[in-house]
């Protein structure tokens, strides 16, 4: 383990002929700043990343398809995920108290279960969830700088199911960038 900070330089990490990382590899990591997942990273499993304070950017190959729960859970320093267009399950805490967090964009999840996202106080819009069909409970809960969410070009659901309190936050506009078939139920939002 390496906890001095003073002693040991941050760390850019490019991890490109693994297909797994295993639950907690860098959990309590504080020396890597920057980490670049190669294609043939397949799967990130539970915890992979959790308090790695001093993780700043990730970028995620498409072949990750779930962010797994706690992922990055207390990533307090992190400020982008890249790389996510094959992302379709956000699992529970994924995202939890990523205070720096201020953007986002998913192109291709479906759900957001409990809590992925909660706490993430400077998270501020969410951008092109076309297919998002299910937000768990306490998804959003504490982002209260959240004000946008954007659902891209042809977006594609009827409804969404929306469990309590999961939009406890500001959310001052939802955009729909395409008129479609589909509507918004009343009291979705």
């Amino acid at each position: 383990t390496i906890d001095s900070k003073e002693q040991y330089p941050r760390l850019t990490v490019a991890l490109t002929d693994m297909e797994v990382i295993h639950g907690g590899a860098f959990k309590d990591c504080s020396i890597m700043e920057h980490i670049v997942l190669g294609e043939g990273v397949t799967t990130l499993t539970k915890s992979s990343f959790e308090n790695a304070t001093g993780l700043r950017t990730i970028v995620l190959p498409s072949t990750i398809q779930t962010i797994e729960s706690k992922m990055f859970k207390n990533c307090e320093s992190l400020i982008s995920v890249s790389g996510s267009n094959g992302i379709t399950l956000i699992k529970e805490s994924a995202f939890e108290n990523c205070n720096s967090l201020q953007s986002i964009t998913f192109n291709e999840v479906q759900r957001i279960e409990k809590a992925a996202f909660k706490n993430c106080y400077n998270l501020s819009s969410v951008g092109d969830i076309s297919d998002l069909q299910y937000i768990g409970e306490a998804a959003f809960m504490g982002c209260t700088n959240l004000e946008n969410i954007t659902f891209g070009n042809g977006w594609k659901f009827c409804f969404i199911i929306i469990e309590k309190g999961s939009m406890l936050c500001r959310i001052k506009e939802v955009i729909l960038q395409e008129k479609s078939d589909s509507s918004l139920q009343r009291r979705a939002l």
